[in-house]
């Protein structure tokens, strides 16, 4: 679940002109376990709101860590492909906002409203932040910090062994605050691990595609 939305929440923020269509995407698979979670574990009716708060705290977390990296220049480039056609001089062109950007964005907006009150009520929503804030924010945080460091153990150009020791920080960090809130310290550890799992599996294959972080200087 979180893998999932961590995943969608990366290939958004770096997606470009394909971004309001992908977080459309995002907020469906948020409405999707929303909907799905609270079914498989019996639990009751406010669970869904609880789900959904917590999926959208942990998307934030995401898209906030990845607008300070890229404003520090950072970014995901093909630097391992040397059959690609780079056209012109090869550098990118400056982003431009184009009206049918702007349109696409008006309309994913448009259909995300439309998704959120399928899994979300709206009266829940303040009385979930104030009963459970501490394990919304704290979980939603933890899972956050484990899809960015698996980002950059996936993508990240330093050695290996470097990049791998990142990976532990973020998993202590989600396993031991979710384990103050008297969470299960066994579930916490199997959560925070499967979902490394799938992050590390799924941009690895990007990784083979050749794509990397690397820091961009900003053109004139």
């Amino acid at each position: 679940m979180l893998a999932q939305v961590g995943l969608m929440t990366i290939w958004a923020a770096y997606s470009g002109k394909w971004a309001p269509w992908l977080t459309v995407g995002l907020f469906g698979t948020i409405v999707f376990w929303a909907s799905v979670y609270p079914l498989c574990i019996k639990a009751s009716e406010d669970a869904s709101t609880q789900i959904t708060v917590l999926l959208v705290l942990d998307a934030m977390w995401i898209f906030a860590g990845i607008g300070v990296t890229t404003l520090a220049g950072v970014k995901i480039r093909l630097v391992n492909c040397k059959t690609c056609p780079q056209g012109n001089d090869g550098r990118r062109r400056p982003f431009q906002f184009s009206l049918g950007y702007l349109i696409s964005w008006v309309t994913a907006v448009a259909l995300i409203l439309g998704l959120v009150p399928t899994a979300l009520r709206y009266d829940l929503v303040l009385p979930a932040l104030r009963a459970e804030w501490a394990p919304l924010v704290t979980v939603s945080a933890g899972g956050a910090a484990i899809s960015l460091a698996a980002l950059w153990a996936a993508l990240g150009r330093g050695r290996p062994i470097k990049r791998l020791i990142l990976l532990g920080p973020p998993i202590v960090l989600f396993v031991g605050l979710g384990y103050l809130l008297d969470a299960p310290l066994d579930s916490l550890l199997i959560i925070a691990l499967l979902q490394n799992a799938w992050l590390l599996a799924t941009l690895a294959v990007v990784r083979v595609a050749g794509y990397r972080l690397v820091r961009v200087r900003r053109e004139a």
